[in-house]
């Protein structure tokens, strides 16, 4: 009997030893976190990280979550209760105390008006980077863990799975960092870069997530043509990486269950807003998707998705300064 007991011990220390022995991946997440887990969260578990875990890594997942409280998300009141969906270490922080934090960085540093986001826009896209700015530091203090760093927002839906084939290669590469190109912008002369999805040695992760600092220590140039999508292009430039684009896609899934695909903009042809149809996909959603993508998924992601209502069209960035330049409503005299 004490033979066996023995044995059992060995084998469950065995075991132990081996898991522990396998190669980590730092799975980070921020934001609104409760927006859409309900939704977002079974895919992303499906599509990304259970192909991470099936090429022989342990995913440790990090939420950096903005707590919105009683505030109303697109025009819904969220419920913190959906986070506990989440197998991993949370960290919210309350809105108001983002906004508060966010309001002292801007008076000291004066470096939060030279873009071209306004109001309530604005506001929402410095949240979204002082959230970034604080998964970074996070990441940065424990990098030395991992081998990889994965990063997404938490209300990306994922259309197409992670190819695995891409880790080992991430792995060793110094001065790479994986993204996407579906939300890329070329305006003006101006290249912007998709936000959103990050998968790299998890120091040079970090250094493109915690953008914000730079930014606000006048390490990145500002000028007020900028927009998110221009301060991710810089960030790598700051960091001196480049950017492989993976054939990655993603919707965003709002609290109202909608999915928006944001697509590129180039030379201010803008996407027409529409529901999808499998007849006009292509014409309609082909600009922003990538050649080597598995379109047999996509499209019976998006076929999935519209059949239940939830599939949007949007126009990235209308109503923007960029898009009445386009329109001829505005000029680039002064800029």
């Amino acid at each position: 009997m004490h033979r066996i007991l023995c044995v059992c011990l060995i084998c469950i220390g065995t075991v132990s030893v081996l898991a522990e022995n396998k190669p980590r991946v730092f799975f980070g997440m921020f934001g609104v976190a409760a927006r859409s887990l309900k939704w977002t969260w079974p895919v992303i578990k499906q599509r990304m990280i259970d192909p991470i875990e099936k090429a022989g890594y342990i995913v440790d997942i990090v939420v950096m979550n903005n707590d919105t409280q009683h505030d109303l998300v697109d025009g819904h009141k969220l419920n913190q209760k959906d986070l506990a969906r989440i197998p991993g270490h949370i960290i919210s922080t309350r809105q108001k105390d983002i906004d508060q934090a966010i309001t002292t960085d801007c008076r000291e540093h004066q470096q939060c008006s030279r873009w071209i986001y306004h109001g309530k826009i604005q506001q929402n896209a410095y949240r979204q980077m002082w959230m970034e700015n604080r998964l970074g530091a996070y990441l940065a203090k424990h990098a030395s863990k991992y081998q990889l760093a994965c990063v997404i927002g938490p209300d990306f839906y994922p259309l197409v799975s992670l190819s695995p084939e891409v880790l080992p290669t991430l792995v060793q590469a110094e001065k790479i960092v994986a993204g996407f190109s579906q939300s890329d912008t070329d305006l003006f002369g101006k290249k912007g870069y998709s936000n959103g999805f990050y998968l790299g040695r998890p120091d040079r992760v970090a250094s493109i997530l915690k953008r914000y600092d730079a930014i606000m220590q006048k390490k990145i140039p500002r000028d007020a043509l900028d927009n998110y999508e221009t301060l991710v292009y810089k960030a790598f430039e700051h960091a001196n990486l480049e950017r492989l684009a993976l054939p990655m896609h993603f919707c965003k899934m709002r609290a109202s269950g909608q999915c928006q695909w944001q697509a590129n903009i180039r030379h201010c042809d803008w996407l027409r807003a529409g529901r999808f149809t499998q007849d006009s996909s292509w014409q309609l959603l082909g600009n922003g998707v990538s050649e080597n993508a598995n379109k047999k998924e996509l499209f019976s992601s998006w076929k999935a998705l519209d059949k239940e209502g939830r599939w949007q069209v949007q126009i990235s960035g209308e109503n923007t300064l960029i898009q009445r330049l386009c329109n001829g409503v505005l000029s680039l005299t002064g800029f």
